[in-house]
Formats: structure tokens, sequence, C-alpha cells
């Protein structure tokens, strides 16, 4: 039979590495949120910078004809 020292200590253990393995899944989850936000945000401000360009051309054409 286990003594309760034992049992305490293996129940500590697998407590403690079932709460190291979701915070390390919590920061990786964290990271690929930030990392997807970015993007989001990196491609909006393409777009908007785009359509920027393109009305520019077209008050430049509009100036020149």
């Amino acid at each position: 039979m286990t003594t309760l020292i034992e049992l305490i200590s293996n129940r500590f253990s697998a407590l403690f590495s079932c709460f190291l393995l979701s915070f390390i899944l919590f920061f990786i989850k964290l990271f690929t949120f930030s990392v997807f936000i970015s993007f989001l945000l990196a491609s909006g401000e393409k777009k908007e910078n785009k359509v920027i360009k393109e009305n520019i051309g077209y008050s430049v054409y509009k100036r020149r004809y």
C-alpha cells in the first residue's frame, strides 16, 4: 500500500504538470492570436493605402485632363 504522503505528492506533481501545460498552451494561443490580429491589421492598412493611392492618382488624373 502506498502511504498518504506518496499519494499527496503524486497528486501535487500531476496537478502541477497539468497547470504548467495549460499555462504553456495559454501563451501559445495568446501568441498566435496576437500574430493573427497583427496580420489582419497589416492587411487592412495595405488596403487603405491602396485606396488612398488610387484616390490621389484619380485626383491627379482629373487635374491633368
